[in-house]
């Protein structure tokens, strides 16, 4: 067994090279962690949990973590661990490692859906999206069939659409209006509302382009002016602008070689194998591009105030941005834990929403009142209203399987051991 595992990580598991001074490569906000100081026993909640990532950090998966965590409003941490590029150990590194910061933007992979439903919700809530209606409504070219599903059911993973044609989609994924196209002419899995299934890129362009015919305006422009400005972040954005893509960290594929049962799971989803997926992430196109399920970028902190602000019912810093009835219905249940037509796994969600569930999610244990999103592998933002926090874990290695596992999942177990006082 000794000698089989010694092969295994000569042979198959791509991993960094793990520095033995962690503080060579760790980056603290400082003056942010600072707002925790009156807070009892932060310094102590500050110093497990950090231990916890890194830990996680440790096993080698991971190029870069940013962390972020709030409580009661206050920044418990905000710090990365790791290298934004030139990853030492990596295959396709080449160069000085480039150390992480918090500032560093991240793409945030699937976890954009957060974003791009925020945006729906609030047309929703200026009367110009109404939930409940057809597609078509918005879409003038969407087909009409007995399969026309609500707007709300392509939030909630219902639509009956969540599968890409393999490999149709590697040479026109940066063209935006060609995956919109794309996106309209996918034959239907079930009947729409019949069973749930994670639609991974697929609900996206035909959401986006709902906002862009409703507004007018393209994604980019309409996610500033709605949420980046109002919220005061640099980054939050789909792509990134040329004077930020520099500073953008590169994605890494780590772990084993993905495999069947999982690879058959994965792929039709995405449209492509799962290694494919990190080359692209890294293209100078994909920064330039709009993915409205899988492409905004933005640092562990600039998420994690999304998520505070949709904590605090929708309002950051005395400004409204969304209303508290607003928020509670996109945050409300829409289908009760129930196996994943697509993920082949249990998923609860809302209109737009990972949920959490009791005793265990993908948020930790005892989380069901924890609302989020995973996104592309290991990165994981949420609002857990019964222990007032917001969180978000972004990383750039892309694991399926490794030692990462117990790992990851000692660090939510440890976030779940937060109490109110």
């Amino acid at each position: 067994m000794k000698r089989f595992k010694q092969l295994v990580n000569e042979k198959w598991l791509q991993r960094i090279d793990v520095p033995e001074d962690l503080s060579t490569c760790i980056g603290i906000d400082v003056e942010g962690e600072k707002q925790a100081s009156d807070i009892p026993n932060s310094s102590e909640l500050q110093h497990r949990i950090w231990q916890k990532v890194e830990m996680l950090f440790c096993s080698g998966m991971y190029p870069t973590i940013a962390f972020c965590l709030r409580f009661q409003g206050k920044i418990i941490l905000n710090r990365s661990l790791g290298y934004a590029n030139n990853c030492p150990g990596l295959p396709d590194s080449s160069g000085d490692p480039i150390i992480a910061t918090p500032n560093t933007p991240i793409c945030l992979f699937s976890a954009s859906k957060v974003i791009t439903a925020v945006l729906i919700h609030m047309f929703v809530e200026q009367g110009k999206i109404d939930l409940q209606s057809p597609i078509g409504d918005y879409l003038p070219l969407y087909p009409q069939s007995d399969n026309h599903p609500t707007v709300l059911q392509l939030l909630s993973h219902q639509a009956g659409i969540p599968k890409w044609p393999l490999g149709e989609s590697k040479s026109e994924i940066f063209n935006y209006d060609y995956m919109v196209k794309l996106a309209h002419s996918l034959e239907a899995q079930w009947t729409a509302g019949e069973q749930v299934g994670y639609h991974a890129l697929t609900s996206g362009y035909l959401l986006g382009e709902i906002l862009r015919q409703v507004s007018g305006k393209d994604l980019p422009l309409l996610l500033h002016e709605m949420l980046s400005k109002p919220l005061n972040m640099d980054y939050l954005s789909y792509g990134l602008h040329d004077s930020q893509a520099s500073s953008a960290a590169r994605n890494y594929f780590t772990g084993l070689p993905v495999l069947p049962p999982f690879s058959t799971i994965l792929n039709p989803a995405l449209g492509m194998a799962v290694e494919e997926i990190i080359p692209i992430s890294n293209q100078p196109e994909f920064l330039k591009s709009t993915i409205p399920a899988g492409n905004v970028f933005s640092t562990a902190e600039e998420i994690n105030r999304l998520f505070q602000m949709l904590l605090d019912g929708g309002s950051w810093q005395g400004v409204q941005i969304l209303k508290p009835e607003t928020l509670e219905f996109a945050i409300k249940e829409q289908n009760s834990m129930a196996m994943d037509y697509v993920l082949k796994m249990p998923m609860r969600y809302s209109a737009g929403f990972m949920l959490g569930e009791n005793p265990i999610s993908i948020f930790g244990p005892m989380t069901r009142q924890a609302f989020g999103h995973l996104g592309f592998t290991n990165n994981l933002c949420w609002a857990d209203q019964q222990r007032q926090t917001s969180v978000s874990i972004l990383t750039t290695g892309k694991p399926v399987l490794g030692p990462h596992i117990p790992k990851f999942i000692s660090l939510l177990a440890e976030l779940s051991r937060i109490r109110v006082p």
